[in-house]
């Protein structure tokens, strides 16, 4: 223990000592420091011989200190007699997060009744100003705060030393950080800031009212934190999370009307998914609901688990003699759960979810009777099932199958929507064709996705009046993500830094949404060869800690991991890359089988070690990857990335990855302007130039021959052949260079994204004329 605090411990031992006993106005300095004991010897002092007041001010400054360094004293004897400590795990619901602090501030408050006259002594002392400092305070020379320990003892000094008392400081602190973790994760220092107010709040609370119970003084303070301090921290949504757990739990106590109750069940999971946050949590508020209106239905309990299963869907279907509103409310109950599971990364529970909500609805249709729903509200509950069901391919890694779902349903809806205004109709038209966009997307369509996802925009825009409002900017992060698998990151950072500015503001900051953009963005700077700025941006972000992947999203974290390994590679930081890549495929090894996540993983994985000449383990992970994936028709991307993978394989074999090109002049006779030769057609009918029959059959089955990785494929081919046979190097390298528009109006490749400029170079060494001149940057708009 440094020489100063074992020092300060001694005097706040003999301050108690004394105060405990003596008024304050009686107390002379001359009797605490009496009473101050220490394991040190002085030959100055003579035996028998007590330290002096001079030297207790030295050490204390003023009495605000003295009187503080009592009171913590006091307070830590009280403690260790009781042997209260804080709990190992954090609270569930709000409710017991409130109650958690008010326990912690029950005992502050028992001490202070035990503690009554010491207490009282400190509150006299806490507001004393010694002469010599009103002096000091009234003369123009500048005054300096005393220099104190960094350590909770020295923390508690100072903080006297500015007339607060914040001796409960260091035991609130762990506490109201459980408590603000059962629905955010605070910043750092905001728990220590928030218990030194709180510690002084409980003080002053006391002294204005030393005969109050401690129970109820306890309760009123803990509730004055709820809605000062974790409120102002997280918004509005946690006070009305709060208020939903207290309904359920008085309709719970009285037990006689079990609809209420489904209902404040209800509420609770509606009150989570509309803040887009503890998605683990709003699973299972979800699951307990669909328990609760399947016993209404008239079947029996579902079957303990913590989630809804495929193999209890069918059993879960109800008879044709529950009533109609029964039904509707399991139906929404279940939708809403697998929402919930979904956002969270559980992608078979979200799947089960929806097909339960879509037998309940084929089972209303069965039996169908007067008074059970009208025809339209049955079918459009079913088409809400299928809604949801692809949104589940496409994160099933089978955009494919999704896509065939997506159109089917966004015909039927489209249809009856209305030409103009924002009717539930056209409401429940848009979402599907977003999910339309993103399954186009991820199936490689990337021309028809970038036109589809303008269309949403510019139609969510003109029905509501502009881009001020969250779905407009939902609707521009979703053609950032077109744009972005299109090969146009510069563009798609634009949009994603404006929706995410205007979200940010509006949406829960620790939520799902505004960490899904932080993601996004991390993912256009690798894209644009900025891998420092995405490190940048994932290293201290929610998304990557422990409290966002255990309550939020788990597939969100992990994919942010993922990233943050590949920006690390891209900053030859390989060691770290391969440890974090390493790191997610032993994570998915504990996952269930069939995670879509994790092929994406482990083709990154192997593209690492084949870069770091680690062919042996790539050859056994990309066999890995070609027994996991899926059918090319569900997944062409992820096809035409293992046929990447092969072409580096094949290079790194050859020996020939840094191919030299054959003298200029020895390609004269072979040159072509790349500018005029065009990329394929932009629906994907035609094969284009250069194309071998892996890259052909792709295209066949419906991948843009214009994607960015079939073009960074001809790109690594490019390479390979480019010192034997320079023609064909040319030919390959032609769709890249080409600065023609396709169907979505721009070029295959955006002019700074770092595969066209890799192509220029490679281009110049064969000697072939470079593309026009760029066009303005995204930066300079």
């Amino acid at each position: 223990m440094p020489a100063q605090e074992e020092r300060l411990r001694a005097i706040g031992a003999a301050g108690a000592a004394v105060l405990s006993r003596v008024a304050y106005h009686q107390v002379r300095t001359e009797q605490v420091a009496a009473e101050v004991r220490l394991g040190d010897t002085r030959v100055d002092r003579p035996a028998g011989g007590s330290r002096s007041a001079v030297w207790l001010y030295n050490e204390v400054k003023s009495r605000r200190v003295l009187v503080a360094l009592a009171a913590l004293h006091a307070f830590e004897r009280h403690m260790a007699a009781g042997g209260w400590s804080p709990p190992d795990t954090g609270p569930f619901t709000v409710t017991d997060a409130r109650a958690l602090v008010t326990d912690a501030l029950t005992e502050v408050c028992r001490f202070q009744r035990a503690e009554a006259f010491l207490m009282t002594q400190v509150g006299h002392g806490i507001g004393d100003i010694a002469t010599s400092e009103k002096r000091v305070r009234t003369s123009e020379a500048p005054s300096r705060p005393p220099a104190w320990p960094p350590t909770p003892l020295g923390r508690v000094a100072a903080a006297a030393w500015t007339g607060r008392l914040t001796v409960f400081a260091p035991m609130l602190e762990p506490v109201l950080l459980l408590a603000a973790r059962s629905v955010t994760d605070p910043p750092a220092g905001w728990a220590a800031e928030s218990a030194t107010f709180l510690s002084d709040l409980a003080f002053r609370a006391y002294l204005g009212d030393a005969y109050c119970p401690p129970g109820r003084q306890a309760a009123g303070l803990a509730a004055y934190w709820f809605d000062r301090s974790l409120t102002m921290l997280t918004g509005p949504w946690a006070g009305e999370l709060h208020a939903a757990e207290v309904a359920l739990t008085a309709v719970r106590r009285r037990g006689t009307d079990p609809r209420a109750e489904a209902a404040a069940q209800v509420t609770i999971l509606r009150t989570l998914l509309e803040a887009g946050t503890l998605h683990a949590r709003a699973a299972r508020e979800g699951t307990e609901a669909i328990t609760m209106f399947h016993r209404l239905a008239g079947r029996p309990a579902l079957p303990p688990a913590a989630g809804i299963t495929a193999s209890g869907t069918a059993a879960a279907r109800p008879s044709g003699t529950a009533e109609w509103s029964d039904l509707r409310s399991l139906c929404d109950a279940a939708t809403r759960q697998g929402i919930a599971a979904l956002r969270f990364g559980d992608i078979a529970g979200a799947r089960a979810a929806y097909e339960l909500a879509g037998a309940v609805v084929g089972s209303a249709v069965e039996s169908a009777a007067e008074g059970r729903g009208t025809g339209d509200e049955r079918r459009s509950l079913a088409l809400r099932a299928r809604h949801n069901i692809a949104d589940v391919l496409i994160e099933e890694g089978r955009p494919g199958a999704g896509l065939a779902v997506a159109e089917q349903v966004h015909r039927v809806r489209s249809a009856a929507a209305a030409p103009s205004g924002t009717d539930a109709a056209w409401r429940r038209a848009t979402l599907t064709a977003e999910v339309r966009v993103r399954a186009l997307t991820r199936s490689g369509r990337v021309v028809a996705a970038v036109r589809a996802a303008e269309e949403l925009v510019t139609d969510r825009r003109e029905r509501l009046g502009g881009v001020d409002n969250v779905s407009a900017a939902s609707a521009r992060v979703t053609l950032a993500e077109a744009l972005l698998a299109a090969g146009h990151p510069g563009e798609a950072r634009h949009h994603i830094e404006d929706a995410s500015q205007y979200r940010r503001g509006r949406l829960v900051a620790t939520g799902y949404w505004p960490q899904y953009d932080r993601v996004l963005l991390a993912q256009a700077h690798i894209a644009l060869g900025a891998p420092g700025a995405a490190v940048e941006i994932l290293r201290a972000a929610p998304v990557t800690g422990e409290w966002f992947a255990t309550r939020v999203s788990a597939r969100l974290a992990l994919n942010a991991h993922r990233l943050l390994a590949l920006a690390h590679a891209a900053l030859h930081e390989t060691g770290l890359a391969l440890d974090g890549l390493r790191a997610l495929s032993e994570t998915f090894d504990s996952r269930p089988a069939g995670d879509a996540l994790a092929v994406v993983v482990w083709r990154d994985l192997c593209e690492l070690l084949i870069a770091t000449g680690e062919i042996d383990q790539a050859r056994c992970l990309l066999s890995r990857v070609t027994q996991a994936e899926p059918p090319a028709a569900e997944d062409l991307p992820g096809h035409a990335y293992t046929l990447l993978l092969r072409t580096l394989l094949a290079a790194h074999e050859d020996g020939a990855t840094q191919g030299v090109p054959a003298p200029r002049e020895a390609v004269t006779a072979e040159r072509r302007d790349v500018r005029d030769i065009p990329v394929a057609a932009a629906d994907g009918d035609a094969a284009g130039p250069g194309l071998d029959p892996a890259r052909a059959e792709l295209v066949r089955l419906g991948l843009d021959p214009a994607h960015p990785v079939l073009l960074r494929v001809a790109y690594e081919e490019a390479r390979r052949r480019g010192a034997h046979d320079p023609a064909a190097a040319a030919e390959l390298l032609a769709p890249l260079m080409c600065r023609r528009p396709l169907a979505h109006g721009r070029p295959a490749i955006g002019d700074g994204h770092p595969l066209h400029l890799a192509a220029r170079d490679l281009a110049d060494q064969f000697a072939l004329p470079g593309p026009a001149e760029p066009g303005p940057a995204w930066d300079d708009y």
